[in-house]
């Protein structure tokens, strides 16, 4: 959202998934996980996390998610 903070944003992690809810799946579980880190005018959107922290939560959740 580069009207935001007039930046551009580039995909660092990406998977293809085989259905949109199953990408929407991922969306939400990590999103769920930076609560409180979510922009105040768009949830979707997080800030002030490392990209550690970001990586290793992206990790956890994909593995989870293909196991079932």
């Amino acid at each position: 959202m580069p009207e935001l903070g007039g930046l551009g944003y580039v995909p660092i992690f990406s998977h293809l998934w085989d259905t949109a809810f199953e990408a929407y799946e991922m969306e939400q579980n990590i999103l769920q996980r930076f609560n409180a880190q979510r922009h105040p005018h768009n949830h979707e959107i997080v800030q002030g996390i490392t990209y550690d922290r970001l990586q290793s939560t992206w990790l956890e959740v994909m593995t989870r998610l293909r196991r079932r």
